[in-house]
């Protein structure tokens, strides 16, 4: 016959395997709930960077390029200032720019990152008029921005 300590102590063993079946089988449903939700938080924090990139670049091709091309009148000064004072200036050369706009559409830090023509008067012209501007509201807060500025001078006839 049968040995009823030994059947008791099976039984609790068999028992105790299953507890811990169980147990580690929920560890592995819950894991696999947690895994899921973190997938599509990744998922929608992807998908948010995503149009948020295409709204800034939008912001920068389109506002902020409208925006400069409108405000033109108050650049051109500098340049004309410039070729007066430097009759030795070749008339044409670029300059980067770069600033940042506040959520206001306001400009701060502007300054100066290349400028082919060397002229500290130009730089401290066109930061000046850069700084006066305002921009439309960024669509993300506050906005990096760096543009490209070339300057040529008409030919007479």
């Amino acid at each position: 016959m049968i040995n009823n300590r030994a059947v008791i102590s099976y039984s609790l063993l068999f028992f105790a395997a299953v507890c811990l079946l169980l147990l580690l089988g929920y560890q592995l449903w819950e894991t696999q709930q947690k895994n899921s939700e973190l997938t599509l938080r990744l998922i929608q924090i992807q998908a948010k960077g995503e149009s948020g990139s295409k709204q800034q670049e939008i912001y920068l091709s389109k506002a902020v390029k409208n925006t400069l091309a409108k405000q033109a009148a108050l650049i051109q000064p500098c340049y004309l200032n410039l070729l007066e004072s430097s009759a030795d200036t070749a008339g044409t050369g670029k300059i980067l720019l770069d600033w940042q706009i506040d959520a206001d559409g306001k400009v701060f830090g502007a300054g100066v990152v290349r400028d082919s023509f060397g002229n500290s008067e130009f730089q401290q012209c066109l930061t000046n008029v850069i700084s006066k501007i305002v921009f439309p509201k960024p669509p993300t807060g506050e906005q990096y921005v760096e543009h490209h500025f070339l300057f040529k001078k008409e030919e007479e006839n």
